[in-house]
Order: structure tokens, then sequence, then C-alpha cells
């Protein structure tokens, strides 16, 4: 049996021949023996610890464990998957945000709709929503949709 000291020595011979290979193949001494080392493990326990381990993910970032481990919601819509994921970014947006504010003493705002919603399809239709409900007049809605690009700018006499 191997002292410590021999085991270091041996490690630092080890790392010097296959620094000086290049990271090639290691030459043993025709009197050394290799064994390959063997990892013997209960796969069962692995994968929990990676179920743990996203579980503890989800909770850092504020999203569902069903999101972080790949078996979602099979109740969730697209627009719920995205508030989820809104929720989690917005967090730490409103901190970077709110940091260069401080330091450049400026007015930095973040959009993540176009994030979720990249057409504005979604935005499109809460507006109309709202317009239908009468919170919002016809006009309102046209220059809300006008300003996000969903709607073009109509000439004065096509209104």
């Amino acid at each position: 049996m191997l002292s410590d000291k021999d085991k270091a020595s041996r490690s630092r011979k080890f790392m010097k021949q296959t620094s000086d290979s290049k990271n090639g193949p290691i030459v043993l001494d025709d009197l050394e023996e290799y064994t390959p080392l063997e990892v013997k493990s209960n796969v069962a326990q692995l994968l929990n610890q990676v179920n743990w381990t996203g579980a503890q993910i989800a909770k850092v970032y504020g999203v569902s464990d069903s999101i972080i481990n790949g078996q979602g919601d099979q109740q969730s819509s697209i627009q719920m998957m995205g508030n989820a994921y809104v929720k989690s970014l917005s967090r730490y947006a409103k901190a970077i945000t709110g940091e260069l504010n401080n330091k450049l003493n400026a007015n930095i705002t973040l959009d993540l709709r176009s994030a979720i919603d990249p057409l504005g399809d979604e935005y499109a239709s809460t507006i109309a929503n709202l317009q239908k409900n009468g919170t919002l007049g016809a006009n309102q809605a046209a220059w809300l949709l006008q300003q996000v690009g969903y709607l073009p700018d109509f000439p004065c006499d096509a209104q």
C-alpha cells in the first residue's frame, strides 16, 4: 500500500506526463498494473438527486418545479407558461434596472412583453377586451395598438 506522500508524487508524475504529451496517451511501466475506476452508483438515487436539484432551482427562480423537471403542467396554456417565466425574470430584471437607474441616474425600463408575446396578439386581445367592455374607447384602443406597432398609423382621412 502506498503512503499519501507516494500517492501525491505519482499523481504529480502522471499530470506531468499528461502535460508533456499534450494530453496524449499515458504509458505505464511494465511493473505497473492499470485498473480502471469503476463507478458503482444507484441510478434511482441519482435520478432522485436530479429531481431534488431541479426542485431547488425552481425555488430559486420562482417557477414551478414541474417546468424545471421537464414534466410541465398538462393543464397549462402557453400564456400561463409565459406568465410563469415573466414572473421569474421580472424579479431579476427589476433589480438590474433599479441598479442601473441608481448608478447612472437614468430612467431605464424593461419591457418583457415582447419575450412572451412577440407578435403582440395577446396584448391586442387584452386591449380589444378592454374596449369591448367600455373601459377604453375605440380611438384609445387604436392609439395603444399603434404605439406598440401592432397597428400602422392611418392617414387622417381613413379614420
